[in-house]
């Protein structure tokens, strides 16, 4: 069955061998299982919101008791595995969770940069507009920064219904350019 899906590709599977050999030497690779090395290579099957949370931080009035936050995670636990890989790629660019975990994230000049949950604000013209006006606004995203802004909804409700519209018509994600 293998030789059959392989047939005709032995020069390109062999390329790719030798490039990976290239870059991670065989006596390396063979410690890890296959499911294992497909793992680090793709990233993980299932995104972890115990793990994400915990390396979320909170910023423009928001914390972890919020009432906002905490409707925001009790919404994002509900989700489907889709879901929560659609609210990945909307908040982060990509919908492939991280190799090693939230708390892994290293940026370009190795500095650890956590999850970041900010207030989002509204324009002054609409602040005396109350609750309603915050229900009808999207949340917006930052992804290079990792920094989602979540208006303070006054209900669950609201609160998924934003996040749906914007995981539906606002993501794009590097994973889709």
């Amino acid at each position: 069955c293998r030789r059959r899906l392989l047939r005709g590709a032995d020069e390109q599977v062999a390329a790719i061998r030798e490039g990976l050999m290239d870059v991670i030497p065989e006596p390396v690779l063979r410690i890890f299982e296959p499911l294992e090395l497909g793992s680090i290579i793709s990233g993980p099957v299932h995104v972890v919101i115990k793990d994400w949370r915990a390396n979320t931080v909170y910023e423009d009035g928001y914390s972890a008791t919020s009432p906002v936050v905490v409707m925001f995670w009790e919404v994002v636990r509900t989700f489907t595995e889709e879901q929560r890989r659609s609210l990945l790629l909307f908040w982060s660019g990509t919908s492939i969770p991280p190799t090693f975990g939230a708390a892994n994230l290293a940026t370009a000049s190795d500095e650890i940069e956590n999850w970041c949950l900010a207030k989002a604000s509204l324009p002054r013209s609409q602040r005396n507009l109350g609750a309603a006006a915050m229900n009808a606004r999207l949340p917006e995203a930052a992804t290079c920064d990792r920094r989602l802004m979540l208006p303070e909804y006054s209900n669950r409700e609201a609160l998924r219904h934003a996040l749906e519209l914007a995981m539906t018509h606002g993501a794009v994600g590097y994973d889709r350019v």
